[in-house]
């Protein structure tokens, strides 16, 4: 994959720090709040917006070890974090590649991973890795992207035409037609983002449990309130108030229509 890749759609989605810290990552996984506190907690991939790790350094780990493939990711998440947080000694932020390198065995209680598997090249040497860096009881909580939908159906069919048109010159076409940046910068994601791997919630459960960890909770339809006010721009604030499967059920089946199962979002342990 290509590590620069979403350092590229920065300037156009810096509004998504705001959206992702719209719901509690303890609610959001069900989980309780005091699972991180005094634990060594593994980011696993934290994007260039690390509105994550801003999440989990919140719940007071002893330790919090950010990675990313991207060293502009790792620069752009850092700045996020401290602009919340400060420098913070028990806070590391690091490139490193989940595919290729090893992890330090069994080093962390809390592993958090999402948004990221559904991209990686070899799935199956990243979840080893995942697996032989957590501790014996430790959780995995990973969320991958769903199957079905109109908009894996449409962008599954653009992904292959598009390989033949510049991202940048899609990027100004479509901001030159009044589209907003972050849709624009969604759009590009689907489009563009060189693996994009989507799993039926069954494909999902038996990939992570046939690593070895064991699924104790899919909170992938858990349903859990949004702070909006934290969703800025226009189709974050559009999306987090009438797409959002659980945030609006009156207009469910919009969301089922354009995402089908959405994401699968499991919390595993290892045994």
């Amino acid at each position: 994959m290509d590590s620069e890749f979403y350092s590229e759609l920065h300037p156009l989605h810096a509004d998504s720090v705001s959206t992702d810290l719209s719901v509690p990552l303890h609610a959001a996984w069900d989980i309780s709040e005091h699972l991180l506190e005094g634990k060594t907690v593994l980011e696993a991939g934290c994007g260039g917006m690390g509105a994550q790790a801003i999440q989990l350094m919140s719940y007071n780990p002893a330790r919090l070890v950010v990675l990313d493939l991207s060293e502009n990711n790792i620069r752009s998440a850092r700045s996020n974090f401290e602009s919340v947080h400060g420098e913070r000694p028990n806070c590391e932020f690091m490139t490193f590649d989940l595919c290729s390198q090893d992890l330090p065995r069994e080093a962390f209680d809390v592993i958090h991973h999402r948004g990221v598997f559904q991209h990686l090249p070899d799935k199956n040497f990243a979840l080893d890795n995942l697996y032989r860096a957590l501790k014996p009881g430790g959780h995995l909580l990973i969320a991958t992207y769903g199957h079905g939908g109109l908009l894996s159906m449409i962008s599954g069919a653009l992904r292959p035409p598009f390989r033949h048109v510049s991202m940048r010159w899609a990027q100004r076409f479509l901001l030159r037609c009044g589209i907003s940046p972050d849709l624009v910068s969604g759009i590009l994601d689907h489009l563009y983002v060189p693996v994009q791997t989507r799993f039926t919630r069954a494909e999902a459960i038996n990939m992570v449990t046939s690593r070895g960890f064991c699924i104790v909770k899919d909170v992938s339809d858990l349903t859990h309130e949004i702070d909006t006010s934290r969703c800025q721009g226009g189709f974050f604030s559009f999306w987090a108030k009438y797409v959002y499967p659980n945030s609006n059920r009156k207009i469910g089946w919009l969301s089922r229509l354009l995402f089908g199962t959405f994401g699968n979002s499991l919390v595993a342990i290892k045994l």
